[in-house]
């Protein structure tokens, strides 16, 4: 237990900073937050069984992750605020807590697998990886499948040692236990997120069988009464969803989603086989010094007939690892932190490199250069990242010094990094250079909250408290349609096309318009009441915005 203390403060430091003050992100943590605002808010059972973005269903992702934020923004009070201040941290809060426990679920897998060192270790980096950190910090449900994956695989990995280690009723009685928390981890996987966390455990399940050519131990997780627990409680709101919304938009909800994801890039998220492979090396940093060593030693190790029962634990995470990554890399549609559950495997797989392993890479020319290379990204983040919110407004002499400090110190521990590796002290720079994106992160994320050029839709709704302080007009937007915008005027901004826009100004002759700079002088009749300008990231160009009424 000597590990809790040290790994409970490596993720205050690592998961808080920021995640009160950072403003609402585009698009999809606008878009989780408001949906769960409105379910919060709701007076029926239907807006609990349908999430809501204004007045349109939001089924493509299962309610767990509404149910947990309209909890905590109720819990917080934001759904009694006042009518232009919107508060977004109660959202993430659910994020920010399943990101630790997933910290405290390897934790405690590698305590079992590996002891109290690597476990403590393997904890330090997931905790520290780029990935989970912005994850914990969005209203999204990324992080809250983590958790619940890794909890299943934990529970996974006992079964599975315990099935055929150990013999007796009160390992039987430990491992029924097991095996119900596994379930149960399961259904919370497929309510967050529908069959991904499903199909991870499915995929482990079955590599360990065909790799072992042992299938009797499946027994013990009672299949048939499990997959049947786990499964009702997302058939269960998909049929509520049906007979609230209709059969034919769940089904085309669910065949774009999943289906049609699987086959072809969703909104030109795409890339070719080897996307998530490349990406790791950044945004798991800097587990990436040991993962290729790291894989290397556990196919090696699984490969020899000896040692047999000391490959147990390599062989659970190479089945969780390797079939799933390669799922995800040959779907069609790819995004960065789809990957997110096969961290923990990966993270343990690199702190159990032998140190003659990890040595004998860095011997070789071509790993030397991918040592340079790593420890450049680690640069990137660590020395550059602070100083990009200076770029969009946030230049006063307070962010500089906290800028600079944190390159400062970030430089440092990069020096010390390299010293330890070429040392082949590899824990020890796994150690220092989990530092390098805990201060980048914790410099960073409070930085961006004053890079106002960044906010667009906060700098929008400062006017609009002015204009409009009572919230009685109605407000739409023709050249903004960010989410954010939408969250922060808690739902009331309508989204309209241009060819629209004579008719909503002749419904609503009171209404206030947000159009961009080009249309605003080309409105007959229209008056100027603020100017906005800044950068849109979701769509990376400048915007210059005007609010105008007739």
């Amino acid at each position: 237990m000597r590990g809790a203390l040290p790994l409970a403060l490596v993720c205050a430091a690592a998961l808080l900073p920021g995640l009160l003050s950072l403003p609402v992100v585009d698009r999809d943590e606008a878009r989780f937050a408001q949906a769960s605002r409105q379910m919060a808010g709701g007076k029926s059972w239907r807006s609990y069984v349908v999430p809501q973005l204004q007045d349109r269903p939001r089924i493509n992702k299962p309610p767990l992750t509404y149910w947990l934020q309209s909890t905590a923004a109720r819990l917080a009070g934001e759904i009694e605020q006042d009518p232009w201040r919107s508060y977004v941290w109660p959202y993430r809060l659910p994020s920010a807590l399943a990101a630790a426990l997933a910290v405290i679920a390897i934790w405690r897998l590698g305590r079992e697998m590996f002891g109290e060192p690597s476990a403590t270790l393997a904890g330090v980096l997931l905790a520290t990886s780029p990935m989970l950190m912005w994850e914990a910090r969005q209203a999204r449900a990324d992080a809250i499948l983590l958790a619940t994956v890794t909890f299943a695989q934990l529970r996974l990995w006992r079964v599975w040692q315990s099935s055929h280690t150990t013999a007796g009723s009160t390992a039987a009685a430990g491992t029924g236990r097991d095996a119900a928390w596994f379930w149960t981890a399961v259904a919370a996987a497929a309510l967050t997120k529908g069959p991904v966390g499903p199909a991870i455990c499915a995929l482990t399940i079955a590599a360990l069988c065909f790799s072992t050519r042992q299938w009797r131990w499946i027994a013990v997780l009672q299949p048939v009464r499990g997959v049947a627990l786990a499964a009702a409680p997302l058939l269960l709101w998909w049929t509520a969803v049906g007979i609230a919304v209709g059969w034919e938009p769940l089904a085309t909800t669910l065949r774009d989603e999943y289906l049609t994801r699987a086959l072809a890039p969703r909104e030109g998220h795409g890339g070719p086989p080897g996307y998530h492979a490349v990406l790791v090396w950044a945004l798991c940093w800097p587990a990436g010094l040991l993962i290729l060593p790291g894989l290397w030693n556990a196919w090696r190790a699984i490969s020899s007939p000896q040692h047999e029962g000391a490959t147990d634990p390599l062989r659970f995470l190479l089945a969780w690892l390797a079939p799933a990554w390669l799922l995800f890399e040959l779907a069609g549609t790819k995004l960065p932190h789809y990957v997110l559950p096969l961290y923990p495997a990966l993270v343990l797989l690199a702190v159990r490199t032998p140190v003659e392993v990890a040595a004998r890479f860095l011997e070789s020319r071509w790993c030397r250069a991918g040592f340079a290379a790593w420890l450049a990204t680690g640069a990137l983040l660590g020395v550059l990242l602070p100083w990009i919110p200076l770029l969009f407004g946030a230049g006063s002499i307070r962010s500089a010094a906290i800028a600079a400090a944190a390159s400062a110190t970030a430089a440092m521990l990069l020096l010390a990094t390299r010293r330890f590796a070429l040392r082949h002290r590899f824990a020890e720079a796994c150690i220092a250079a989990a530092g390098v994106p805990l201060c980048a992160f914790a410099a960073t994320t409070p930085l961006l909250s004053n890079a106002e050029k960044l906010h667009v839709s906060q700098q929008l709704v400062r006017h609009l408290a002015v204009i409009d302080p009572v919230a009685n007009r109605p407000l739409a937007a023709v050249d903004h349609h960010e989410d954010s915008l939408v969250f922060l005027s808690r739902g009331r901004a309508e989204r309209i096309a241009g060819e629209d826009l004579r008719a909503w100004s002749e419904r609503h002759p009171r209404g206030i318009l947000i159009v961009s700079a080009e249309r605003a002088s080309a409105l007959p009749h229209a008056r100027e009441l603020a100017r906005v300008a800044g950068w849109n990231y979701s769509k990376g160009r400048r915007v210059e915005l005007r609010i105008v009424e007739r």
